[in-house]
């Protein structure tokens, strides 16, 4: 991993999939879109003030790459999405 940049590429686990559960309805309502399935493969993180997350979620029809931001505990806020694009590739990049 580079300094600042994001980590390698994991399999998606129960913390990611609470993330993005979280989540779900925000990237609908940005992405104009209903899933009905919605499964986290894969994640990369990076260590900021708190934790930014990009996963790659199974949906209907392709995959969506869904980032996070979890704060510190300490702040007191709940993990927010920060960004969502659809029409990726199980291969794509994440």
């Amino acid at each position: 991993m580079m300094c600042g940049g994001f980590g390698q590429v994991n399999t998606a686990d129960e913390t990611t999939v609470e993330l993005v559960n979280l989540v779900k309805s925000n990237v609908e309502t940005l992405l104009v879109q209903n899933f009905n399935v919605w499964e986290p493969v894969h994640f990369r993180t990076q260590v900021v003030n708190g934790t930014n997350y990009i996963v790659k979620v199974k949906t209907d029809n392709d995959y969506v790459h869904v980032k996070i931001h979890k704060p510190l505990p300490h702040n007191g806020t709940n993990p927010h999405l920060i960004d969502a694009s659809s029409g990726h590739t199980l291969e794509a990049d994440i």
